[in-house]
């Protein structure tokens, strides 16, 4: 009879469907690896509060641009066939000069406007204030150290230097002019949109004002063909715009599937897949099955399962206990150095008070439970082995206590 509840057939078809979903998994992961998704309530383009620019990411989308929400190795995805967007980031300097200068085109949103979200309604704003006017310049002195950030507080028309869209913007954030930064869009008061060439051929296009792109503002006169013109004039009508949202915090590490499925460690997964086939194909049997062995085997630990299984048999499990125990009283008595050949009783008399300072189980009590192991009943086994556990124990802390 064998152990097995499942027949050959039925083993086979459950190793073939864990192999593949077990595949189906790991595809799964490497092609559709996905990400959690986000609720922001700040300047980001997951973002549908009024400073946000999530509409700014559905308008490219919908007009048909390759558009990609980075949340990760962003100015790699936009090195060689993209613009790489930053919208209002406000880390230090040294990451912005680090993303811009790997790219050849991107596009730095200045950052304007920033709120604290409502604690009943997440994703919703409460409060909203302007940015520290030394934030601002920070981020723009990354890209354009020299240049200065003027505020004014009435509406201000700016107009597209080859179109006739203007900006509808209130409390307008412009960019003076400065060397190295070549006016797009200007005005009187300043410049919405400047050019810097940046080191190695890198060109970098700064956005002096957020509000162009904003959810609260893109739908405000022609903000949003200007945008889109801004957009085709940056990228051309085929790039891949590549808007970064790590130095918003929402970086996602890596995908270690997506990972395993890239060189260099694509080929240690297939040797790991191959080894797996030929362990697999391995494991059928080869030749003519081995003969069993008849008789009995040899050996010190054979005799004594023998030995055990004999006297369990026959019932002696109690004898050969109460024997245990007399042994280990005269293992103890001759480790404590007591004359050897003392009555029983002086044995245990002397032992009992010996014990007291190193045993937790008494040894009278042991006593009665070795005398009551042999009773006739269910769980006479049982009762016999968890009684020969306690002498081993005694004995272990009697020898211990010396």
């Amino acid at each position: 009879m064998t152990d097995n509840p499942f027949s050959k057939r039925t083993l086979r078809v459950l190793y073939w469907l864990g192999g593949i979903s077990l595949l189906a998994g790991f595809l799964g992961s490497v092609l559709w690896p996905g990400t959690p998704g986000v609720l922001s309530s700040g300047a980001d383009s997951f973002s549908s509060s009024a400073i946000g620019h999530r509409a700014f990411f559905e308008l490219l989308r919908e007009s048909g641009r390759a558009v990609i929400r980075s949340r990760g190795r962003s100015a790699r995805k936009a090195k060689d066939h993209g613009v790489l967007v930053l919208l209002e980031p406000t880390v230090a300097s040294y990451r912005i000069e680090e993303m811009v200068g790997a790219v050849p085109r991107s596009l730095v949103v200045l950052p304007k406007w920033e709120g604290d979200e409502d604690p009943e309604h997440r994703g919703w704003l409460g409060s909203v204030e302007l940015v520290d006017p030394a934030i601002v310049t920070r981020t723009l002195g990354a890209v354009a150290p020299s240049a200065r950030v003027v505020r004014k507080p009435v509406h201000g028309g700016v107009w597209h230097s080859t179109g006739s869209e203007s900006a509808t913007l209130s409390n307008v954030q412009l960019v003076t002019p400065q060397a190295g930064l070549v006016p797009v869009i200007d005005g009187s008061e300043g410049m919405l949109l400047g050019r810097v060439e940046w080191s190695r051929g890198a060109e970098v296009w700064v956005l002096s004002d957020p509000d162009v792109l904003s959810n609260h503002g893109l739908g405000k006169g022609d903000n949003a063909e200007l945008i889109a013109g801004i957009i085709s004039r940056i990228a051309g009508d085929r790039t891949t715009i590549v808007i970064d949202e790590t130095l918003h915090g929402f970086a996602v590490p890596p995908h270690i599937w997506g990972q395993l499925a890239r060189f260099p460690l694509v080929l240690a997964v297939g040797q790991a897949l191959l080894a797996m086939l030929v362990l697999v194909w391995g494991a059928r049997r080869f030749g003519a099955p081995e003969p069993e062995q008849l008789g009995l085997g040899s050996g010190k630990s054979l005799l004594i399962h023998n030995t055990a299984d004999l006297l369990r048999f026959g019932g002696h499990s109690a004898s050969v206990l109460s024997r245990y125990f007399a042994a280990e009283q005269r293992r103890v008595a001759s480790a404590f150095h007591l004359p050897p050949g003392l009555p029983d009783k002086e044995l245990e008399s002397r032992l009992a008070r010996l014990e007291t300072a190193y045993v937790t189980r008494k040894l009278a009590e042991i006593k009665q439970l070795v005398a009551s192991a042999g009773a006739v009943g269910a769980g006479v086994e049982a009762s016999t082995l968890r009684t020969a556990q306690l002498v081993w124990k005694w004995r272990e802390e009697m020898l211990g206590g010396t």
